[in-house]
Parts: structure tokens; sequence; C-alpha cells
């Protein structure tokens, strides 16, 4: 019996999956601007400053900008970026803390700033440990090979930075049509017990009751007779 139930526990365990994230930061995107955006590229990176309420584990990204290409992307494409974590000195971005290389999925929002159209990228990778209460900046990098995405704005958020050098050296990003920069964090990942692991689970609780009926059975068959 305890075997019959170690293996239906076993099956719902190894059958759960994640199933959703948790919001823990977000400049929320502007989809009312009038400017397309800045490059965020190797010879010209922006950063994003941001606090957490409280310690994550930020695994997943997402961040809205525009593509100046004649061929525009479809969703469900993907584009190559690098996500980068970076520490604070004295209201700048310091020290890199993690560099993720993703291919961020690309979905369509419809809405066009300036003739260019605007995606929405979506982005998940290894776990990125942060504290709370502590200022840290986010770039998305583009490592796409036409070098064309504009990081579009946010309707509210923390302090924005500008590198022309590759991130040696940073500068305060202040021009009112481009800042602050949109983006939304997400940690917490949830494993959730999917339907398939339900009916597994069921299914060991029913080979469980039909063991345990079989061994009474048999032991009333094996029983002495009395005289």
């Amino acid at each position: 019996m305890k075997r019959t139930m170690l293996i239906a526990m076993g099956c719902l365990l190894l059958s759960s999956a994640p199933s959703r994230a948790d919001l823990v930061y977000e400049n929320p995107w502007d989809n009312l601007a009038t400017d397309a955006g800045a490059f965020s590229q190797a010879n010209q990176l922006l950063a994003g400053e941001f606090v957490l309420g409280a310690a994550a584990d930020v695994n997943r990204a997402t961040w809205y900008g525009t593509m100046f290409a004649p061929d525009p992307l479809n969703t469900g494409d993907t584009w190559d970026f690098d996500v980068v974590f970076r520490s604070d000195a004295g209201g700048l971005p310091d020290g890199v803390l993690a560099s993720r290389s993703v291919a961020a999925l690309v979905t369509d929002t419809g809405v066009d700033i300036m003739g260019e159209r605007v995606y929405l990228f979506d982005a998940t990778f290894g776990n990125v440990a942060l504290s709370g209460a502590t200022s840290y900046w986010f770039t998305a990098e583009n490592t796409g090979t036409e070098d064309t995405f504009r990081w579009t704005r946010a309707t509210a958020g923390l302090g924005s930075a500008l590198s022309t050098d590759g991130g040696a050296t940073w500068s305060n990003w202040d021009e009112p049509a481009r800042t602050p920069l949109n983006f939304a964090l997400y940690a917490g990942v949830t494993a959730v017990p999917e339907p398939t692991s339900i009916a597994f689970f069921s299914l060991g609780m029913a080979a469980c009751a039909c063991h345990v009926g079989r061994r009474r059975a048999g032991g009333q068959g094996l029983a002495p007779s009395r005289r």
C-alpha cells in the first residue's frame, strides 16, 4: 500500500509544471507616446533603474519597443537580446550582477508610434537573486543582426541612464520624450499540478484500493477452516 501511494505521489510531483510568475516590478508601457524610442545596442546602451519591494529571484522580463526595419516582425517570432542586471553607484549603473542571453518572444501590439510598429518582448532566463529596497539597473541590449530595436518609454518609473562605450561609463538620460524606460520583472514561478497530474494521482489511489482489496480477499481464502 505504501509503495503504491509513493508511486502515485511521484507521478503527481513529476507532472507539476511552472504555471505563472509573480510581477515584482513594473514601469508601465506608454502606448500614447509620441516618440518611437531610442536604440539600446552595443554602441549605445540604455538602462532603467528599479527597486524591488522584497527580495526575489527574477527569472522573466517583458518590455515594449519598436523595430526600425523594412520587414516587420510577426507574433511568434523571436529576437535576440542580452538582459543585464547591474548594481547602483551614486544613482548610476555600476558593475554587472548578472547577464543573460535570451531569445525574446515577440508579440505585435498593433500600435504604431511615428510610423513604427511597437512589439512586446517577453524573455525567461535563469534566476537572478535580488534584494529588496535596493537600487538596481536593468538593460535590454539588442543583439539581433539588424540592430534596429528602439526601447519605448513608460508612463512612470525611476531614473534612466545612457552609455556610449559599451557600459564602461554612464550618464543620466533625461530626454523628456523618451524616459523613463518601460519594463516589467517577474519572479516566483509556482509549480502547480496540471489536470494530468490529478488524473495520475487518482489512478494511483484507485490502484492502491484494488491492491488492498486483493490482499484482503487472498487472506480470507488462505485462512484455515474451522470445524
